[in-house]
């Protein structure tokens, strides 16, 4: 018992001064160890957790412990576990400000069931009776400021039966106790000098004996009456002015009977102590002032017992703070080593870590590039809708449109051109005239379909439907030849040579998508696109040709010319129009 006393004080010892994980290590170990532990060894590991959760201010856990505490006690019938774990519970419950204030309150109950097994149980337990009856008295001052007269009797109930199991481990009860002399027969003859001397001195040791034992008394009811009222008494008084002191109703319920018992009490007491003679009066006077000074320790040696036990203990603290000391810097060199080592470590994995996720990063964003730019040269080929087709699926539908305007541009005399020119000019200029129609079939939401030599194809409408593609196609084409007259300007101030185009515009159904599983491109087929062939080559370089159904689309919004029914290849006569 002693050697798991000393553990269970090093542990708690260490817990205070160790760092915040070491204490969690010895809680998670503890933890483990009770799953397999039974009885009393149970017990005395939840308790121990109890006190270290305590310790770390996690209430809940503590009450949780203590309560696992004494239910185990109570399975084996250990009252003074049992008594144990109820102040630990209560501790646990006043000091955790998470619960209501009710549930707080029971805590006092914890205490007050705790001191009733002691006394029932004839528990020798001197300490943990003092530690129920302090906590006890200041429990009861912070609850009852501001508590209502049903929680005020409550604690009053409970404190008084506290002060009740104080006073009744006290042998004799000490308060300011005047006595009248105890009548005796007149001597028949002359008492001799030497005798009345005697008879003197031992009434001089029993007053003493009872102002010693009284004065213990006092203090006691000044101690109670304080922590209830929080009022202390006057620094003269006796039993008979208990009236005058507490003025709850059941304060005096709880207070008479144990007064008139005391009262009865102090009356054998004096009658025992006039039997006395001198020297057993001496000999009383002696036990009492021992029995004053070491009462804290509830020792009842003789004073040589006294003297050897307590010098044994300090002896025994002595060589445990050594231990606990020669431990600690046992723990805190291999501690600094370990958290050296730690570091070296943590710091290694930081450094390898960092490089690891330089280069992964390194590696994403690379990957991230090549997939915009795969993303990019596929835009570039096909439409945004049909490309996410493709990737989702691996193939395209070819999808029917009933109405989508085409537009073909062609230039004039372009093979005579070219047999003038060196081949590089010949592809730097044309590359230059269809880069600037790529960014005008941009700016007006057309799809440009392709380019075949000096043709180039692009439609308004697909692959997304859209009102005004007739609209934005006219747009476009007078911006085409208004690019391309301001190049001319250019070209003849420059002496060279220069593209003017024809183009023209219809609309009507068609089909659009991917055909093949190679090299993909997105076209269109229909009778649409060959009438938009032959309004090109049936216009005028520099103007912009329309047929009949386009016309009706726009004929509101630009002016035209009209003229009139031409002939064309495989189709007969269509009505045409310049656009102004």
């Amino acid at each position: 018992m002693k050697y798991k006393t000393l553990l269970i004080f090093f542990v708690l010892l260490f817990t205070f001064h160790l760092p915040p994980s070491f204490a969690q290590t010895t809680t998670e170990q503890l933890e483990s160890e009770l799953a397999e532990a039974e009885g009393s060894d149970y017990c005395e590991k939840a308790l121990l957790l109890s006190d270290l959760y305590f310790a770390n201010k996690d209430f809940e856990k503590a009450m949780e412990y203590s309560s696992l505490a004494y239910e185990q006690a109570s399975s084996i019938g250990r009252r003074d576990l049992m008594a144990t774990a109820l102040t630990k519970q209560a501790k646990a419950k006043i000091r955790n400000k998470k619960l209501r204030k009710k549930e707080r309150l029971g805590a006092i109950k914890h205490l007050g069931k705790s001191l009733e097994m002691i006394t029932k149980h004839g528990i020798d337990n001197l300490d943990l009776e003092q530690e129920n009856i302090e906590i006890i008295v200041d429990a009861s001052k912070e609850f009852i400021k501001d508590a209502d007269d049903e929680e005020i009797e409550e604690i009053l109930v409970v404190t008084f039966d506290s002060i009740k199991h104080g006073l009744s481990r006290i042998p004799a009860i000490d308060y300011r106790f005047e006595f009248e002399p105890f009548e005796r027969e007149a001597p028949k003859a002359a008492v001799p000098e030497h005798i009345l001397k005697k008879r003197q001195r031992q009434q001089e040791y029993q007053q003493k004996i009872m102002e010693m034992n009284f004065a213990k008394m006092e203090n006691q009811v000044k101690k109670a009456n304080a922590a209830i009222t929080d009022k202390a008494p006057p620094e003269e008084y006796t039993f008979r002015v208990i009236d005058d002191l507490v003025a709850l109703p059941e304060l005096k319920k709880q207070w008479m009977p144990q007064k008139e018992e005391l009262e009865k009490e102090f009356t054998n007491e004096a009658r025992r102590i006039e039997r006395m003679n001198a020297r057993e009066a001496r000999e009383e006077l002696l036990l009492a002032e021992y029995k004053n000074k070491f009462d804290s320790l509830n020792h009842r040696h003789t004073v040589d017992s006294i003297n050897l036990e307590k010098n044994k203990i300090a002896l025994q603290q002595q060589e445990a703070e050594v231990a606990r000391q020669k431990t600690h810097r046992s723990l805190m060199m291999v501690g600094s080593g370990g958290s050296v080592v730690l570091s070296l470590l943590f710091l290694f994995g930081f450094l390898q870590q960092r490089k690891n996720n330089r280069l992964l990063s390194e590696k994403n964003m690379t990957i991230q590039h090549e997939q915009e730019r795969s993303q990019e040269l596929l835009l570039n080929i096909l439409p945004a809708e049909v490309a996410s087709e493709l990737k989702e699926y691996g193939s395209a539908k070819a999808h029917q449109y009933d109405e989508v305007t085409v537009l073909f541009s062609d230039f004039k005399n372009f093979t005579k051109i070219a047999e003038k020119l060196s081949p590089e000019k010949l592809i730097a200029d044309l590359d230059f005239c269809f880069k600037a129609f790529d960014g005008i079939t941009e700016k007006y939401q057309l799809e440009k379909i392709k380019t075949i030599g000096d043709a180039y194809l692009c439609a308004g409408g697909i692959p997304s439907p859209h009102p005004e593609h007739a609209e934005r196609s006219i747009n476009a084409a007078k911006e085409m030849q208004q690019f391309l007259e301001k190049w001319k300007k250019e070209k003849i101030e420059k002496g060279e040579l220069f593209f003017e185009a024809r183009i023209g515009i219809h609309t009507g159904p068609l089909i659009a998508g991917v055909v093949g599983i190679k090299k993909f491109a997105y076209d269109i087929w229909g009778d649409t696109v060959n009438i938009a062939s032959r309004m090109e080559s049936h216009g005028q370089v520099g103007k912009v040709n329309i047929s009949e159904k386009t016309y009706e689309l726009v004929k509101d919004q630009f002016d035209f010319v009209d003229r009139g029914k031409i002939a064309i290849k495989n189709k007969g006569e269509i009505n045409m129009y310049f656009v102004s």
